[in-house]
């Protein structure tokens, strides 16, 4: 079965050996400390190729081991044992592949070391050259003494638009500087290009001949102009309209014009219908009123002059109109002078009409006569409570229900619910719509209630009486304000669209963003459902840190996930992967808003002075999103009036913040001494946590649960052996499974083999060593592991071990390594619990030291 391995294994083992001789060489041709400079940069490449080609070879021959090794692991038994004699003949010996493996990984060591100690001789030397050099330059002259700052070179990560500016300056700095090699050329080259472009040429010896080849490949990669020329009018599509303010409209023309530009260099046309209209596409209305007015002006102006050339509105005139536009426009907002002037105006004169300060602010906007008077009636209205709140002789209207003026008709006690209210106002014969003496059947002035929907005003409404109760009991148990009352926090949620394992796309997934989860999570149950193969991902341990420090581990599968992303609502979904880790539970019940993307936008618009009341819905979130992929989908935040955020992402618009909410769920208040929630303890113990020392920053350490875990894992599992007692080992719960390690314990028993054999004083240290393991298995310290046990399906997790040799005291004695591990897999330590530290605490030690005359040390 294993006959390609060995056919592999041997040629494999062949090139280890030889690079092995190479790397030897290279590093006995160290130069001298007074060699030149060139020397040892020469000697710091050759030792950088072999470590290069060392690491390569072992990579290879890694793999072998490792499939050789999960053949032995699913055979039978008998072919097992053929194949674990067949390995050992290849693997081990004195030449064999575990020993060869072993010099391999020590000589990398050492090499790195050399690459290190050349890098610094070469960083030393090239200073000594730079300060000699600068002694010979100096004269009297004043100006050779500048020295200008050193111009780090550019770096590429394969961007395609960046490809001329890059190659411009590499070509500049380091292609045609004769004074340089090709050599040096190349090693330039290799640390100029990252990413990407990496990938391309890092499979090329660093040779005089390769590097025309690796620079050809980058050229023909990314210098072609046409493939550039595209790129460029694709990101000028992309680019994100501007908003109606004028920072956003001056980002989006720079960007514009960058592109623009580079297409000009490249020989572009840019007159062109497409970019003119791209423009136009990323502007907004105003800014496109006055590029109208200014084309139809320039229009006017050719049909009344003398030329006979047709008038022509290219896009170089569009930017340049665009440009003066814009200054102006900025010019006009740094003048403080005008703002002062107009905030004066203002409160000199509170009752007069605003429509001339509103006309020049929404005529630069090149806003419709519509929207001007929209603003006028509301600064009208603005201003009218202004000037009644100044007349301290205005008289508070009487309550309609009891005809009371000591409170508002909606603080009502006498009449607290909606019911009661509905029924004073048929006594009173009273409009339930307009509170006026008619009847409510001829009423115009209908209303739609915001909690039940109903044809009436809110303080009428039969609801109203549940959010009073609430409010009551709040009163009698928290010291939150009433205005606390009625507020409450948005986190940031939102339902989103997810592609499915199957292909089908799947909406409404209840997803939480936290940012104070270093992790993403998805439930168990969700990745279910959505058909994510759960059996072949790979687990992963997570350790948690929650509210007031409790720590929990448990285990989780790491899964990917494709979600549904596009820059505004209007675009099409765009699906990205992104990954997970699976939870059986991620949060309680959250509030999240209840509206819809188009409704969240219009939230901009409403003016500061308005109450918004946002309705909510309660429900628990099926994934969260946390700081890993955080800022990949966060675009902008935005303050609203009122405490309100609007978060904008690719997933979608999210409100979040304070809210005034009207979810007959419950509602979270907050008061200066006692805290009373609703809905957000589940049992007695939860609420237990929250008044206990842990509410105050005192908290058990993590290590004492820990080690009352073992200690109650200790009890329960110790059993009397006849003349002994067993216990079994305190295996952490959902701890990862152990793997096959053979291998690891093979390569460091020849390694111990031969640092004992290196030893001459004693020169029977090895049969010392035999000894030792001898008597442990008479003393059943270790016992052998039976080769029929050793066959089961189960894997068979070693133990390596190492001597330790004390020279004064001639000693012997074996350790155990239970920290070794291979790498991306635990080590039995990892596996197990601490225990608790029978030692006795320094504290306690000092106290007793004083309580007696006589002290008593003794150490075993």
């Amino acid at each position: 079965m294993s006959g390609l391995i060995r056919q592999s294994l041997g040629p494999a083992k062949a090139t280890l050996i030889r690079v092995i001789a190479e790397a030897k060489t290279i590093l006995d041709e160290r130069p001298n400390q007074n060699e030149e400079i060139e020397n040892w940069t020469h000697w710091v490449q050759k030792l950088k190729n072999a470590n290069s080609k060392l690491e390569r070879t072992l990579s290879r021959i890694s793999t072998f081991t490792e499939n050789w090794t999960k053949i032995i692991v699913q055979s039978q038994p008998e072919q097992a044992e053929r194949e674990n004699t067949l390995y050992e003949a290849v693997a081990g010996g004195e030449e064999g592949l575990l020993v060869k493996i072993e010099e391999a990984n020590e000589l990398a060591v050492d090499l790195g070391t050399s690459i290190e100690i050349g890098e610094n001789a070469i960083r030393q030397k090239s200073i000594d050259s730079d300060r000699a050099s600068s002694i010979r330059q100096a004269t009297p002259n004043r100006h050779s003494q500048i020295r200008l700052p050193k111009n780090s070179l550019p770096e590429f990560y394969g961007d395609l638009n960046l490809w001329p500016s890059f190659w411009d300056n590499y070509r500049s700095a380091i292609h045609e500087n004769a004074l340089l090699t090709d050599i040096d050329r190349f090693n330039y080259l290799n640390g100029c290009v990252k990413g990407e472009a990496k990938k391309l040429i890092q499979n090329y010896f660093i040779t005089e001949a390769n590097y025309h080849i690796a620079i050809n490949k980058l050229r023909e990669r990314y210098g072609d102009e046409e493939r550039i020329k595209a790129n460029l009018r694709a990101e000028l599509r992309a680019l994100p309209p501007a908003n109606k303010f004028i920072n956003s409209i001056r980002l989006t023309t720079d960007n514009i014009d960058r592109i623009i530009q580079q297409l000009q260099q490249m020989g572009e046309n840019i007159n062109q219908s497409f970019i003119s209209s791209v423009i136009e596409e990323k502007m907004p209305k105003w800014i496109l009123l006055e590029l109208e007015k200014a084309k139809q002006k320039a229009m006017a102006k050719c049909e009344g002059s003398d030329d006979d050339e047709p008038f022509i509105w290219d896009t170089e005139k569009v930017l340049k109109k665009l440009a003066k536009i814009i200054e102006l426009h900025e010019k006009v907002n740094r003048m403080p002078q005008l703002e002062n002037k107009f905030k004066n105006e203002k409160r000199q004169n509170p009752e007069r009409n605003f429509s001339e300060n509103a006309r020049v602010f929404f005529n630069s906007n090149a806003q419709t006569k519509q929207n001007l008077n929209f603003v006028n009636k509301n600064n009208a209205q603005k201003s009218k409570p202004q000037a009644r709140r100044q007349k301290p002789e205005r008289k508070i209207l009487p309550c309609i229900f009891c005809n009371d003026e000591s409170h508002r008709s909606t603080s009502c006690q006498k009449y607290s619910t909606g019911e009661a209210r509905q029924k004073r106002l048929a006594i009173l014969k009273k409009c339930i719509w307009c509170f006026k003496d008619a009847n409510h059947n001829n009423c115009l002035a209908k209303y739609k209630c915001k909690l039940c929907d109903g044809t009436h005003k809110d303080i009428v409404c039969k609801k109203f009486a549940i959010e009073k109760e609430k409010s009551e009991t709040v009163q009698q148990h928290s010291l939150a304000t009433q205005s606390q009352a009625q507020r409450d926090i948005l986190l940031m949620t939102r339902q989103i669209t997810v592609l499915a394992g199957n292909g089908k796309v799947i909406r409404g997934i209840k997803a939480f963003i936290d940012p104070g989860s270093s992790r993403s999570f998805i439930k168990k149950e969700l990745a279910s459902k959505l058909a994510i193969d759960l059996k072949e991902a790979p687990e992963i341990t997570i350790n948690a840190q929650g509210m007031f420090n409790h720590a929990t581990s448990f285990a989780s599968k790491s899964v990917q996930l494709k979600l549904g992303l596009r820059g505004n609502w209007r675009q099409k979904l765009e699906f990205k992967e992104f990954r997970f880790c699976t939870a059986e539970k991620i949060t309680g019940k959250i509030a999240t808003a209840k509206l819809t993307d188009r409704e969240i936008h219009l939230l901009r618009k409403r003016p500061k002075h308005e109450k918004i009341n946002i309705p909510t819905e309660n429900y628990e979130a099926e994934i969260l999103i946390g700081m890993d992929h955080f800022w990949e989908l966060v675009t902008n935040i935005e303050h609203l009036p009122r405490g309100i955020c609007l978060v904008e992402t690719l997933l979608g618009p999210i409100v979040c913040g304070k809210i005034n909410t009207k979810n007959a769920n419950g509602i979270n208040c907050y008061g200066s001494e006692n805290v009373l929630t609703y809905g957000l303890f589940e049992n007695l113990t939860d609420q237990q946590k929250l008044y206990g020392l842990e509410g105050i920053g005192i908290t058990d350490s993590p290590t004492e649960n820990e080690d009352e875990s073992a200690q109650n894992l200790f009890d329960k599992t110790i059993t009397k052996n006849g003349n002994s007692y067993c216990v079994r080992l305190p295996r952490r719960p959902n701890a990862p499974p152990l793997p096959t390690n053979k291998n690891l314990c093979l390569s460091r028993l020849n390694s111990t083999l031969r640092k004992l054999k290196s030893i001459e004083d004693p020169p029977n240290l090895l049969e010392m060593y035999d000894e030792t393991f001898t008597d442990q298995l008479n003393e059943k310290i270790i016992e052998e592991i039976p080769e029929d046990e050793q066959e089961t399906e189960n894997l068979c997790h070693f133990i390596p071990h190492q001597a330790v040799y004390r020279q004064d005291k001639k000693k012997l004695r074996i350790v155990f390594d239970c920290s070794a591990h291979i790498k991306g897999h635990p080590s039995l330590n990892d596996t197990l619990y601490r225990g608790p530290v029978l030692l006795p605490k320094v504290a306690a030690v000092l106290l007793r030291w004083r309580q007696a005359k006589i002290v008593i040390a003794c150490d075993i």
